[in-house]
């Protein structure tokens, strides 16, 4: 008896629950300065629900640092994707034009306080 508990415990663990994203996409972020003027890479893995979209990833500065960045994104009626992600004490705001991937993005400190604006272009997208 003892095995089969023991037996059943194992398979119940053995089962690993893995989920892959709808989307992954990779921009390139310019005009923001995360230490130089360069270009920074955004990473977001999109996961889309009904309503909103949750999305998960990091910024890689050209230095190479990576800041892990987490939020939620929209759908507007004129074919935006508005995105919210908090990065450390930053929150990075973009808004991407779904006709051709490019965008905006402004970066906010932790008050809510405007820092900086930038672009962000559509590089890979799978």
């Amino acid at each position: 008896m003892k095995k089969i508990i023991i037996g059943c415990c194992l398979v119940l663990l053995s089962f690993q629950a893995g989920a892959q994203s709808d989307y992954a996409a990779t921009w390139i972020i310019s005009g923001l300065n995360f230490g130089t003027n360069a270009d920074d890479q955004l990473l977001l893995d999109l996961d889309e629900s009904s309503r909103f979209i949750k999305v998960n990833g990091v910024l890689l500065t050209d230095e190479g640092d990576a800041w892990n960045a987490t939020g939620t994104c929209y759908f507007t009626t004129d074919d935006f994707l508005i995105c919210t992600m908090s990065m450390d004490y930053f929150t990075l705001e973009v808004i991407f034009d779904l006709d051709d991937g490019s965008g905006t993005a402004a970066l906010l400190d932790y008050d809510g306080f405007f820092l900086e604006e930038g672009s962000a272009e559509l590089t890979d997208l799978f």
